[in-house]
C-alpha cells in the first residue's frame, strides 16, 4: 500500500494583480498608437493630404482634449490618390518606426519589471504562510526567503535569479506585438482614409479591432501570470528542498489538452517536469502556451524534522 505523503495546496495567481497588469497593458497600447497615429497624422497634414475638419464641427471639449481631437478629425484632401497616401504613411513609418519601438520597449519593460516582481511577492507571499500552515517554523523560512522583493516582502535567492529573464520574455513579447499593431495601424489607416472616412472613424476603428484590445490583454495577462507564478514557487520549493509536486489540471479558457488531463494528480520531479505526450517531452506547470496547471507542493518528512 503507497504511504500517503503531506502536501500544501496548489497556489494559482493573484487575482488581483492579474487583473491590474490587463488594465496596463491595455492603456499601454491604446496610448501607444494614439502617439503613434498623431505622428503620422501631424506629417500628413503638414503636407496637405489631409484636410482637418472646421473647428466649430467639433463637440464641446477641453483645450487640450480639443487639440488632440484636431489632429484626429480629418480627411483626405481632394484629389489625392489613395496609393500615394498609403506610400507616404509607409514612408513616414519607416523613419519613425526605430524610435516608437525603443519607446515601446522601454514602457514594455517597466510594466513587465513590475508584473514579474509583483507576481513574485504574490506567489511567495501565500507559499510561505502554506509551509508555515504545514509545520515549518517562520524562523527557518525567513532564512531560506532573504531576497527582498517589494515592500518588506522577500523571496529565494534561485527565485530571485530568474525574474529577470521573465522580465525579459515578457517585454519582448509586449514590443513584438506593438510591432504587430504598428504595421496594423498603417493599413486601417490608409484604408479608412482611402475610403472616405475622417480620422476620428479610423481611430475608432482601430480601437475596436484587434490591436491589443480588452481580449487580447487578458489573454497575455493570464499566460504570463501562470508561467511567472509556477516557475516562482518552482524555485521557492527546491529552495527550501522540495524536490516533487502532484500535477493538478485546471482547465483553461484558450486551452485545455488532453495529455495534461492524464497527468493530474500524478506524481513529478520538479526539476525535470513531467512527460507531455503530445509536445513529446517534458514540460513543466503553465510553461506552455496558455497552460493553467498548477502544482501541490510533496513536504518531505525530513523537512519536518529539520525545522
Amino acid at each position: 500500500m503507497t504511504a500517503r505523503v503531506k502536501t500544501i495546496r496548489a497556489i494559482e495567481p493573484n487575482v488581483g494583480t492579474r487583473k491590474a497588469f490587463e488594465k496596463k497593458l491595455s492603456a499601454f497600447s491604446r496610448s501607444f498608437l494614439r502617439e503613434a497615429m498623431g505622428e503620422i497624422v501631424t506629417e500628413l497634414l503638414n503636407e496637405g493630404l489631409l484636410v482637418p475638419e472646421a473647428s466649430d464641427a467639433l463637440p464641446k471639449l477641453t483645450a487640450r482634449e480639443r487639440r488632440i481631437f484636431e489632429k484626429v478629425n480629418a480627411g483626405l484632401a481632394k484629389g489625392i490618390d489613395p496609393e500615394t497616401l498609403r506610400e507616404r504613411i509607409r514612408s513616414i513609418s519607416a523613419v519613425k518606426i526605430a524610435r516608437w519601438l525603443i519607446a515601446a520597449e522601454q514602457k514594455a519593460k517597466e510594466i513587465s519589471y513590475w508584473f514579474c516582481r509583483s507576481a513574485a511577492r504574490d506567489v511567495t507571499l501565500s507559499q510561505r504562510r502554506a509551509l508555515a500552515a504545514a509545520g515549518i517554523s517562520q524562523g527557518w523560512l525567513k532564512s531560506k526567503f532573504d531576497v527582498p522583493i517589494i515592500r518588506g516582502q522577500y523571496i529565494s535567492r534561485p527565485a530571485a535569479e530568474q525574474l529577470p529573464k521573465y522580465v525579459e520574455d515578457a517585454t519582448t513579447l509586449i514590443t513584438k506585438m506593438t510591432g504587430t499593431d504598428l504595421a496594423r495601424l498603417q493599413d486601417v489607416l490608409s484604408e479608412g482614409l482611402s475610403s472616405g472616412a475622417d480620422l476620428a472613424t479610423v481611430r475608432r476603428t482601430l480601437e475596436t479591432s484587434q490591436g491589443f484590445d480588452a481580449a487580447r490583454a487578458q489573454r497575455v495577462a493570464l499566460d504570463q501570470s501562470v508561467k511567472v507564478n509556477q516557475a516562482i514557487q518552482r524555485a521557492n520549493s527546491l529552495a527550501v528542498g522540495i524536490t516533487e509536486g502532484i500535477w493538478i489540471h485546471v482547465p483553461g479558457k484558450y486551452s485545455s489538452r488532453q495529455s495534461h488531463i492524464s497527468m493530474n494528480g500524478k506524481r513529478f520531479k520538479l526539476s525535470e517536469g513531467m512527460y507531455d505526450s503530445e509536445a513529446g517531452r517534458c514540460v513543466q506547470c503553465g510553461e506552455l502556451p496558455f497552460c493553467r496547471c498548477v502544482y501541490k507542493s510533496i513536504i518531505p518528512p525530513d523537512l519536518l524534522k529539520t525545522t
